[in-house]
Parts: C-alpha cells; sequence; structure tokens
C-alpha cells in the first residue's frame, strides 16, 4: 500500500484518470483503502506520517483532475471527521465542491454537538455534507447532524458515503448518496435551482421581542418577515428587527422594505437595526417611520 506514495504509483494513478476514471471513485477505490489500511495498522508515529503523507498527496493530484464549472451563488460546507481518513475525505469534498463551482467550508466534527451547530450557523451555508463511509465516521456524525437539523433556518444536511462499508440508514440526515455524482446530481436538484433560503430566529430580552431574519432577505421573504412582525405588534413594549444575521438583502429585498416603510406609520415600539452589508445600522420608529438603508436614525 504505501508504494502508491513511489513516481510509478503515481505515474499509473494519473494514466488511470487520463483513461476516464473519475477523482472520486480513484480515490474511493484506490486511494482510501490504502490510507485507511496504513491508518488502522500499527499505530507507530512514522506510519501514521506516511498515511497522512500519502493521502495528501493523492488527493492533490486528484483535485488538479476535477473539471472547473462556473462560479455558484452558495457555499457549502464540509464537515471533517477525526482521524486521518476524515481529514482526506472532507478535503477531496471540497476540492470537488469548489471545482463545481461551490464555495466549501470545511468545519470540525471532534467538538461538542452545540459547537458544530454553531459553527454551522455562522457560516451561512446552503447545504452540509457530512462524511459516512464507515462506523466511525457515523458515530462521529450523529448527534451534531440532529443538532443542526434543529436550528431554525438548517441547511440541507447530506450524508455521503465515499466507500460503503457501514450502514447510514439511521444518520440523521435530510438525504444520503454514495459516490460523488450522486452527490452532484442532489446538489442541482435541491440547491442550485432552490429558491433563496431564509429564516427567523425568535428571541425575548429585557426590551421586549427580538426578530432576526436569516439568509437571503429578497422581496418575498420581506412579505414573510412582515407577516412574522405585524402578527405580534401590541404584544410587546418593543420589537427589535436585527438585521445583522443575515447572508445578504438584494435589491428587490431593499425595495420591499422600503415600501414596507413608506406603507404604515412606526411608533416607538418598532426599530430596526443591521449592518453595513444590507444598508442599515440602525433605524428607530419615530411616530412617522422607521428609517431604511444607508441612514442612521436615533430615537427622539
Amino acid at each position: 500500500m504505501a508504494a502508491l506514495h513511489g513516481p510509478a504509483a503515481r505515474a499509473a494513478l494519473g494514466a488511470a484518470l487520463d483513461a476516464g476514471v473519475a477523482p472520486g471513485d480513484a480515490y474511493a477505490h484506490v486511494v482510501r483503502p490504502a490510507v485507511r489500511a496504513l491508518e488502522r495498522g500499527p499505530g507507530d508515529d512514522a506510519r501514521m506520517r506516511l498515511a497522512h503523507s500519502i493521502g495528501r498527496s493523492a488527493v492533490a493530484d486528484l483535485a488538479l483532475r476535477h473539471p472547473d464549472a462556473p462560479a455558484r451563488e452558495k457555499a457549502c460546507g464540509v464537515l471533517t471527521p477525526p482521524g486521518i481518513v476524515g481529514e482526506l475525505d472532507a478535503r477531496l469534498l471540497a476540492d470537488a465542491l469548489e471545482a463545481d463551482g461551490w464555495d466549501a467550508v470545511t468545519l470540525p466534527l471532534g467538538i461538542p454537538a452545540e459547537g458544530v451547530a454553531e459553527a454551522v450557523r455562522r457560516a451561512t451555508v446552503g447545504a452540509l455534507l457530512v462524511p459516512a463511509s464507515d462506523a466511525d465516521q457515523l458515530l462521529s456524525a450523529r448527534l451534531p447532524c440532529a443538532t443542526v437539523r434543529r436550528l431554525p433556518d438548517p441547511p440541507l444536511v447530506v450524508g455521503v458515503q465515499l466507500e460503503t462499508r457501514a450502514d447510514a440508514a439511521q444518520l440523521p440526515v435530510d438525504a444520503l448518496v454514495t459516490g460523488m455524482d450522486a452527490l452532484r446530481a442532489l446538489l442541482d436538484e435541491r440547491l442550485a435551482a432552490a429558491p433563496p433560503r431564509w429564516g427567523v430566529r425568535l428571541a425575548r430580552d429585557s426590551d421586549g421581542l427580538t426578530v432576526s431574519p436569516t439568509g437571503v432577505l429578497d422581496a418575498e421573504n420581506v412579505a414573510r418577515l412582515r407577516e412574522v412582525v405585524d402578527s405580534r405588534l401590541g404584544l410587546y413594549d418593543v420589537i427589535t428587527i436585527d438585521l445583522a444575521a443575515l447572508a445578504s438583502c438584494p435589491d428587490d429585498g431593499l425595495e420591499a422594505l422600503s415600501g414596507w416603510r413608506d406603507g404604515a406609520a412606526w411608533d416607538r415600539t418598532l426599530r430596526v437595526v443591521g449592518d453595513d452589508r444590507v444598508g442599515v445600522q440602525e433605524s428607530v420608529g419615530d411616530g412617522r417611520h422607521a428609517r431604511w438603508g444607508g441612514g442612521h436614525s436615533t430615537d427622539v
């Protein structure tokens, strides 16, 4: 197996790729089993260093063979399981995503489930890929996947089996795929053509209620946000709309926000805070209207 590291073996791997073997198949059937055999052998440092070196070198070679695709609008996260093979699985998936035009964000898996979920939330990814090829990966991913899916606006959680060494049917994911071709087809179907993802978090605080939309706040989602807010007016002393967690607010969303402003008088019970990404710093109702976009108003 260690011969995979030699020039002749790398040349043979390159010849197979030249003959049409897909990078994902080459990894699943040649590279991954070789590295896994080394990692599962006697645990001396030299053997571990060799396994890591073999894997990183081969994955780097495979990354050069992915065909490039046009850039896409959304980002995808990849959970990185513990161990050498887990790291390489995540790196291969991230390389394949980037070659397909997605922004890829690798996230740690060897931390408490709540920390994984918080990292996923902050990354604002449209899909989260979870290596699920063996029993160790399934064990490490089960609780974090369940925790991520309980987020107010969870991404599409996808288990990816590069080898089918374990039954992943009980893994709490939205979809389970085997191999890179199936993964590409799923992302094209469920993510590339999907409408902008949106969600909202509600939190009580000392002033009243904070409403925090997440994802993409386009015109359609502004209408949904307004329904959430209007249904709660009069129930709290102050309702704060916090836009800081948005991934983006396109032009039609800003126009819809302005229409909301112009269509109803706002009093001191409703205010908006945000950041420069969506063109809102702070707007406070003053008995006339809240002010959106670019300006800054203060309580009067």
